[in-house]
């Protein structure tokens, strides 16, 4: 019984292409075994041709040496009869001799010449009927010519009986030498003609077979062509009406950043601008993006046409996802945010990138509905965290804080209502308000209210651009309300959670008792120096003698605290070393900060705040001051050390390298002090010795 064979499934439409196929890769075959052909040929007889160029421009030399010899025969003659220098036309009679012998016998046997040019060249040895007869006669009469001028030139002068002969050999015979000569440049000419003609007719029949075959691979192409148009016509239908149904907007993005010839017709409504094929896709972004994002845009789409990555590795990378804009709304009623999102995937054609689909979503429903659900939980987060705060701060203690600070913003908040006349006056008002949030973050700081601190250091990064310009227009003040409005809502909230807990935190055990003022200070500068230590990775121990705080007038406590926070601040971040280099210095690893308040006298106070660190430096804050620009080499060396030091006081002066933080860098610190005690009427001194202190005495009156 026989079994049937099975062909592969693929065998037939492997035939089958090779049957559509077959005319136009057979044409294509000829067609290049035609131009190999020409080819081969052309490149012979050009090879042929420009041999034949060398040996006639050679043989056209040789008649020119002919004349040439016998002229320099007839000089040399002349020159010895007449006893002058034969030296000159010796030489080249010599060089003529040795041209055309080496010349005429390359025409014989073949070989390498002195070319026209002087440099090396190849002749061939003339053949039968090109030249050869020529050559030939011509070696017969040169020779004994050639015998009888070597025999002339002796190697100490001239023998003039030879030299006769030699002149007379060359009169006699030089027009047939000339003659020979000339038929030899003739034969050459006429060969190099007739192999010019092959070669037209060589290409002239090569291009002739060339095109009979284009011919057929071009009626053979144009009936498969037409059959592919019918195919892609309909498939190009279906593609429109896949582009003209679906919501998303759609197209494919080429190497040059163009937009493909088909997109869907939602493109334009998600985009809320006109878009054709052909456009440029960058140039559509740079409306609706930043410089900065879309640079990134560019370098993330070469990234994917580069292919040297793989796709799902660099898709966190995409700077269009979640991409916000403005746009005009659908009603026209003006600009309205909008969140699109883009995404993009290489397509594959025979296993290279051709091209990218991009796909653009409008998000908007969905990150609003995403941001509703993380204000609810930010603000759930914070509440929770202003009530773990509440909880960790005495309520008298907290609510001092919160009427001194909504006293303060409220005097900010009048002097931002005031009209300004220019300047000069914007200037000074963002001075003053920069003071006053200083003050207000160390005090949070102090007690540990990080969110008031932080809100605070926003509001402190405004005021800082400001202050570092060199003029301040009324429309850069706009900012500052909203800055101050976030911290008036902060507080209110704070003030509610406070009136809610107020029950709880006066039942907790001990906290009842709202202790001594200075007890309560100690406490919030340990704690403010302990912060900051954290974070400068040093250890601080803050040393307090404050039993007579309580004694002072609320106005003078609450001056001196705030001094204190920023006194305090300062020693932990600039004056207390690291633990190695304390140690290095032969000082005990802990830092000591000692504030302390004293009797002076009658109705006097001494206030001190002294740290054991690396003290005021002034070659340092001379630096400092020059690195600022407001004051020249020669002026700060012009001053005396104690002058240098005061200028530590001054607005907007600070040592901290590199970029300000939440704790230093910004110049304020000891301006706060020096603003604050002038209220005061208080004396302030200051002692250092680099390496061991720095102390700060603050005379008041009680």
């Amino acid at each position: 019984m026989k079994k049937e064979k099975r062909s592969s499934p693929d065998a037939p439409a492997a035939r089958g292409g090779w049957s559509r196929y077959r005319t136009i890769v057979i044409s294509v075959g000829l067609f290049l075994v035609f131009d190999l052909g020409v080819l081969i040929l052309n490149f012979t007889l050009s090879s042929q041709i420009e041999a034949d160029a060398v040996a006639v421009n050679l043989a056209g030399r040789q008649r020119m040496l002919s004349q040439r010899t016998v002229k320099t025969l007839l000089l040399t003659q002349d020159a010895w009869r007449n006893e002058l220098d034969t030296k000159p036309p010796l030489e080249e009679l010599k060089l003529t001799v040795l041209l055309f012998d080496s010349t005429l016998h390359a025409f014989d046997r073949g070989g390498q010449v002195t070319g026209a040019d002087g440099k090396p060249a190849m002749l061939a040895a003339a053949q039968p009927g090109s030249g050869r007869e020529a050559v030939t006669q011509g070696l017969a009469l040169w020779v004994p010519y050639k015998q009888l001028i070597d025999t002339a030139i002796l190697e100490d002068g001239l023998d003039g009986v030879a030299l006769g002969q030699a002149v007379d050999y060359g009169r006699a015979n030089n027009l047939a030498l000339l003659k020979l000569m000339n038929d030899l440049t003739v034969a050459l000419e006429k060969g190099a003609a007739a192999r010019a003609e092959d070669l037209r007719l060589i290409q002239v029949g090569g291009i002739s077979l060339a095109l009979i075959n284009f011919v057929i691979i071009l009626f053979h192409f144009i009936r498969k062509l037409g059959e592919s148009d019918r195919h892609i016509e309909a498939a190009r239908r279906e593609t429109v009406e896949i582009l003209d149904t679906v919501n998303e907007g759609l197209f494919l993005l080429g190497p040059d950043g163009r937009i493909g010839g088909q997109l869907s017709a939602s493109l334009p409504r998600i985009l809320r601008r006109a878009v054709k094929p052909g456009d440029d896709f960058f140039a559509l972004l740079k409306d609706m993006v930043s410089e900065s994002t879309l640079r990134t845009a560019r370098g993330y789409v070469e990234l994917l046409f580069a292919g040297r990555v793989k796709e799902n590795l660099v898709g966190d990378l995409n700077p269009l996802n979640r991409l916000e804009i403005q746009v005009e709304s659908a009603t026209g009623s003006g600009r309205e945010t909008r969140y699109l999102d883009f995404q993009i995937n290489r397509v594959l054609a025979d296993g290279m990138i051709s091209h990218l689909l991009v796909t653009v979503s409008d998000i908007t429903d969905m990150v609003q509905l995403q941001e509703a659900l993380e204000a609810a939980k930010h603000r759930a987060g914070s509440e929770v965290g202003l009530l773990m705060s509440a909880l960790s701060v005495h309520p008298a203690e907290l609510a001092g804080f919160l009427h001194k600070t909504e006293a303060e913003l409220l005097r900010i908040n009048e002097q931002l209502k005031q009209k300004h006349a220019g300047p000069v006056q914007h200037q000074q008002t963002v001075q003053g308000v920069f003071r006053s949030i200083h003050a207000i973050k160390g005090e949070a700081a102090a007690l540990g209210l990080e969110s008031v601190e932080l809100l605070a250091h926003d509001f402190e990064q405004t005021l800082s651009t400001l202050r570092e310009r060199n003029s301040i227009a009324g429309d850069d003040m706009l900012s500052l309300p909203v800055h101050l409005n976030r911290l008036f809502e902060h507080l209110s909230l704070m003030k509610g959670i406070v009136d809610r807990v107020a029950g709880l935190q006066g039942a907790m055990v001990g906290a009842g008792q709202p202790g001594d003022a200075g007890e309560s200070l100690a406490r919030d500068l340990q704690k403010l120096a302990d912060r900051i230590a954290q974070v400068q990775q040093k250890h601080v121990r803050v040393e307090a003698e404050l039993g007579e705080f309580a004694r002072l007038p609320e106005a003078a406590r609450s001056v001196l605290k705030d001094v204190a926070i920023q006194l305090v601040r300062n020693a932990v971040y600039h004056g207390i070393e690291p633990p190695n280099d304390r140690v290095h210095a032969a000082k005990p690893e802990h830092g000591s900060i000692r504030v302390a308040l004293h009797p002076s006298g009658t109705g006097m106070f001494e206030f001190i705040v002294r740290d054991d660190g690396r003290g005021l430096q002034p070659q340092r804050i001379r630096e400092a001051l020059i690195a600022s620009g407001r004051y020249r080499l020669e002026d700060v060396s012009a001053l005396d050390e104690r002058t240098v030091v005061m200028k530590i006081f001054e607005p907007g002066f600070s040592t901290a390298s590199g970029d300000a933080d939440r704790d230093a860098g910004r110049g304020v610190g000891l301006d706060v002090v020096k603003e604050r005690l002038a209220g005061l009427r208080a004396q302030l001194k200051v002692a250092t010795q680099p390496g061991r202190f720095t102390e700060f005495r603050i005379q008041l009156a009680a």
